[in-house]
Formats: C-alpha cells, structure tokens, sequence
C-alpha cells in the first residue's frame, strides 16, 4: 500500500515566508481566492487503480473498515461516482492516485422547522446542516513515483463542479493585497446551499485565501503551498487576536527563552484548541482511556508546532532540559483543558 499523504497545514500569517522580488511580483500578479473555511473534521478521499477503488482518510491516516470517523462510510456512498468523476477529468498519464480533500461537516441544525437527524455533530458552535456532508476544498495528483502535486485550484474548482461535488466556491477572486482585506464575522453561506432557514448570528469560521494557481513559498523550513487562513476571535486557536507575544521583562531587562514561551502556551492551550484534535481524530467519549491519551498527544503536538512556528528562532535556541521542561508544561496545560473540556459534557 502507498504511503498516505495527509493534508497540511494551513498558517494564519505570512511572516514565515522568505520572498524576493521575483516572488513578490508572481503574488501581485497571480489571482487570488477566498473561500469560506467550514468547522468541521479534514477528510479525504483517495481515488487509485484507474479510478475503481475509492478510499477515505483523516488528517494523517486512511481509515479503516472498523474506524466509524464520524460516519464516513455514509459519505463514502454519496459522493463515490463524483469522486471517480474528478479522478477522470484531473488525472494524467503518470496519474497513479488522486486525492480530494476536505471537510465533513454538520450533524444539527437547531431551527424549529428542519428536522432533526439521529446523529452527533461533527463540531458545534456553527450550524451548516442537519446531515453529515462533505466539502471539497483542494485535489492533489500523485505520479507512479510517489510525488504528489497540487492541482490549481481554478482547475479543481472545475472538476468539481463538473462532478456536483460541493465545494468551496469563491467568496471573492482578485488581487493578493483585496484577498488579505477581505471581511469576516460573516454568517456562514453553506445553510443557504441545502435551501435551511437561515439562523441569526451562524458566523461562519473565517476564510481561506489562496491563489487561483498555485504558488510555492520558501521558508526557513522548506517549501510550503501559499495559502492562509483568518478566523473569527470566538474561533481562533491563538486567543491573541493578532497573535502577538505578550511583551514582558524581569527587573534587568532579559526574558529567557523558556519564559517567553510560557506566554505561548497560555494563548494556545483552549477550548477550540480541543475541538480541533477531536476533529482530527474522531468522537472521543469519557471512558475510552486510549482515545483520551490519542487526543492528549494530538493537542500537544499541535501545540509545540504552533510555537515552532511562531518563534521558530527562540525554540531552536532553547537547550534540552527547557524544551523538556516546556513540552511538559504544554502537556500538564492541556490535560487541564481535556479535563474540562470532559467535565462540560
């Protein structure tokens, strides 16, 4: 079997990037997208062996026969032809495997006029539909040798649609510089798409902003696709609305490194920290010790890469015994959050 190729990602600022005048040029001149981000869980099918088999995975895994990841073998049977479909119009002689990636989402829709489907949601907090649905966002192709290459998404979006897959349609198509300005606190437009009721004060998540055709980035880590995403406060996972560093000195003056990033881990450590792993990863229920442990690492590792790559140069400088220290102040911090977060239900 082939490796699984998750989805990466995405950066809530640009200040990572390393960008000369070349690259600065194709971004002003490159269209750009956005697109509404949808609260849900990062799924993905995978299309192979000439477009006859179809398989599904989450963040960083396929799934298998006895995983129920939020009922996806409901998904699975809806969307399997327009799957198959895209597979046919995107893939290319050297084509070995196709991926669309995505988000299934809803689960309630508390109007007094929508009825209401025995299932779990998969988030709460915004309300797109009654059903679980899924929502195509990117397409990726992988060649016999095992290198995956995204589509541009002007090309997906037609592959897409072609096949009447839902997909993250166009909020705005424009300039870099209009993209990055483009408003949010918005309510969700996905409710309108399945003909609901409208709900008063469903703001959707935030946006997506990208380019119609795909740009490469370079960072002091290597490579990374250039897209970001802007997310409303109530949402955020940083809970600095601008993601600053808090700013504090002892009596001389000097901060260590360890105690700058302390800051980090009281911003970062919350509740839609949780909801986030729990998206990735699956319903996680109060007596199942395994999948509590699963989440704990989840939230961790999420967190400790947020702080990489927010303070990229104060985390490298840091010797061994802090960053132990600093990974098990960020564990002790999230065990915390699980606990309430359990305590709540």
């Amino acid at each position: 079997m082939k490796k699984y190729q998750g989805y990466g990602k995405i950066v809530e600022s640009t200040k990572a990037w390393i960008l000369d005048k070349k690259d600065n040029n194709i971004i002003s001149k490159t269209q750009w997208v956005v697109t509404e981000k949808i609260h849900g869980a990062n799924f993905c099918f995978v299309c192979d062996q000439n477009g006859n088999r179809v398989r599904c995975g989450k963040r960083r895994d396929f799934l298998d026969d006895v995983e129920d990841f939020f009922g996806y073998k409901k998904i699975l049977h809806e969307n399997k032809p327009k799957i198959q479909m895209v597979f046919n119009s995107l893939k290319k002689e050297s084509t070995s495997e196709v991926y669309i990636f995505g988000e299934i989402f809803g689960g309630k829709y508390p109007h007094e006029e929508v009825e209401v489907i025995n299932v779990l949601p998969v988030q709460t907090g915004i309300w797109y539909c009654p059903d679980i649905k899924f929502y195509a966002f990117d397409a990726a192709l992988v060649c016999q040798d095992g290198k995956q290459t995204f589509v541009d998404y002007g090309v997906a979006m037609e592959a897409f649609k072609h096949a009447g897959l839902l997909y993250a349609e166009p909020l705005f198509v424009g300039s870099y510089k209009k993209a990055l300005e483009h408003p949010i606190g918005f309510n969700t437009t996905l409710p309108s798409k399945f003909g609901l009721p409208l709900l008063p004060g469903n703001k959707a998540e935030g946006v997506v902003i990208k380019p119609i055709t795909e740009i490469i980035v370079k960072t002091n880590k290597g490579e990374e696709r250039a897209i970001i995403k802007n997310k409303i406060a109530e949402f955020a996972e940083d809970e600095r609305y601008d993601q600053s560093v808090k700013k504090n000195t002892t009596m001389n003056g000097v901060i260590s490194s360890l105690d700058l990033l302390r800051f980090e881990i009281q911003s970062l450590v919350n509740q839609n920290r949780v909801n986030s792993s729990i998206s990735k990863i699956g319903v996680v229920l109060r007596d199942d010790k395994s999948k509590i442990l699963e989440l704990l690492a989840m939230c961790v590792e999420d967190v400790v890469d947020s702080i990489k790559y927010n303070n990229e140069e104060v985390y490298d400088a840091m010797d061994g015994c802090d960053r132990n220290i600093l990974h098990e102040e960020i564990s002790f911090a999230c065990k915390k959050v699980i606990a309430k977060h359990f305590k709540n239900q």
